[in-house]
């Protein structure tokens, strides 16, 4: 048949970490994340407040947080949300406030070399304080787990 030569890949995600009956790998993911909490959680404080001062309903700030990657781009999108501007402007303009992930993402590539269709995941959800800790990490082991967890 035609259709017979093209392989149908599945991502499969590695989740098994989170079941196992010891709980020493997931109190490692979660010691390891700590810096990167440290870095999201005051942002996300002060960009939730920064909404509530323009009078944006309470949910748009978390809503743009699940979307927006970046907290640049979030505290960006305030000032022109409230200005009326519409979201394909937003969304060139954050574009090219992003584009530095990209070069985060490409420095990578050779890290990743074995990972796969995960190493388009892992690129993805590359930010500062994430590309910050896994240059800075002494053990640079490529632990999908270790690193989904920390993501």
């Amino acid at each position: 048949m035609l259709f017979e030569r093209y392989k149908v890949y599945k991502i499969k995600l590695d989740f098994n970490i989170m079941y196992k009956k010891n709980k020493t790998h997931f109190l490692e993911v979660f010691k390891e994340s700590i810096p990167i909490m440290v870095g999201y959680v005051p942002t996300g404080i002060a960009c939730g407040l920064l909404f509530s001062s323009f009078n944006f309903k309470w949910f748009i700030a978390p809503l743009l947080a699940m979307f927006m990657a970046s907290g640049a781009a979030q505290f960006l999108s305030v000032n022109l949300l409230s200005n009326k501007i519409n979201l394909l402007e937003l969304g060139i303009i954050t574009f090219f406030v992003n584009i530095r992930h990209s070069f985060y993402g490409l420095s990578f590539l050779k890290r990743y070399k074995g990972a796969g269709i995960k190493k388009i995941f892992l690129i993805h959800t590359l930010t500062d304080e994430i590309y910050s800790y896994l240059t800075t990490k002494k053990n640079k082991d490529n632990n999908f787990c270790l690193l989904f967890g920390i993501v």
